[in-house]
């Protein structure tokens, strides 16, 4: 179960330490940088909740070595975008029902959003999923002014993977 983070967080570490950065983290540079950060997450939920799996794509980050970890796989960005193309069709909506977070401000570069709660998920063939126990770290990074979000971690004790025909991802 270490092993399974340690990818991450090196990724983690080595996005959000690079660059040459000279700026100051004030009150309120740290509240302005909040608030893009809640910003941020907001439109991920509206994203996952509203099936829009091409806006929850475009928030991923190509450059930074993207990864994805939840058990029991491991998806790369290309792997990751072919499985919620895959599966994402077939969900007409899903539920996030919040019962802890915070947020981690790294520096005014990057932030890890730390999330605990429940994930109803209502398949478009009637079948409805509820996830109970869905805890999920997720790390951002702003590029070109936006924040994408360079690595997932989630946990669920007892959440199979969909399987969806010809997925091999």
């Amino acid at each position: 179960m270490k092993n399974r983070f340690l990818i991450p967080l090196v990724l983690f570490v080595v996005s959000c330490t690079g660059g040459n950065r000279q700026v100051t983290n004030t009150e309120s540079r740290k509240e302005e940088i909040m608030k893009e950060a809640r910003l941020a997450v907001d439109s991920l939920f509206g994203a996952i909740e509203s099936n829009d799996y091409e806006k929850l794509i475009s928030m991923y980050d190509t450059t930074s070595g993207f990864i994805s970890v939840g058990s029991p796989k491991m998806y790369d960005y290309k792997s990751l975008v072919r499985h919620t193309r895959k599966v994402f069709p077939l969900v007409e909506k899903q539920t996030m029902e919040t019962r802890f977070e915070k947020y981690i401000i790294i520096d005014p570069y990057c932030f890890q959003y730390v999330w605990a709660g429940a994930n109803g998920v209502y398949m478009k063939s009637g079948e409805i999923a509820k996830y109970d126990d869905v805890v999920s770290i997720i790390t951002f990074k702003k590029e070109d002014g936006t924040w994408k979000i360079i690595s997932i971690q989630e946990e669920n004790y007892n959440m199979p993977s969909p399987q969806v025909a010809g997925d091999d991802d």
